[in-house]
């Protein structure tokens, strides 16, 4: 059976998920607030992975908030030949200060509904940019 430790830090919570049979953490998660809601970032092969909700052929790019747990950002790249899925990963790179190799696309290539995985960031860092930049955004 697993146990579960929970810790709050700023507006963070963190679960970790631990399986008393092995000595090392199967899983980590990190849920933290935005506002009332929470985005979870899932330790994916050495890299950190969230869900994101785009929406493409908007009139600007922006990162929105918070949505069914998945960071809502808007682009105004077509869903055309995965052109909205390159500029996704070109925009938050550029957004979180990383190179484009360090995002990546793992999942939902043909939806809205999105999985990218981030690497060479820790996720107290990752949290910290992208709660900045929805408070940026909240500011214009």
């Amino acid at each position: 059976m697993s146990s579960y430790i929970e810790a709050k830090d700023y507006n963070e919570e963190f679960l970790l998920k631990q399986d008393p049979g092995f000595s090392h953490i199967d899983e980590i998660m990190y849920l933290f607030l935005l506002g009332s809601n929470m985005i979870k970032l899932t330790d994916f092969s050495s890299k950190w992975s969230f869900e994101v909700r785009l929406i493409p052929r908007s009139s600007r790019n922006r990162i929105v908030g918070e949505y069914n747990g998945a960071l809502k950002v808007q682009l105004n790249a077509p869903p055309v030949e995965g052109e909205a899925n390159r500029a996704l990963v070109r925009f938050l790179a550029n957004e979180l200060g990383l190179k484009r190799s360090q995002v990546e696309l793992v999942s939902g290539f043909k939806n809205k509904n999105k999985r990218l995985a981030v690497s060479g960031v820790s996720p107290d860092e990752l949290v910290a940019k992208i709660k900045q930049l929805i408070l940026e955004e909240g500011e214009k």
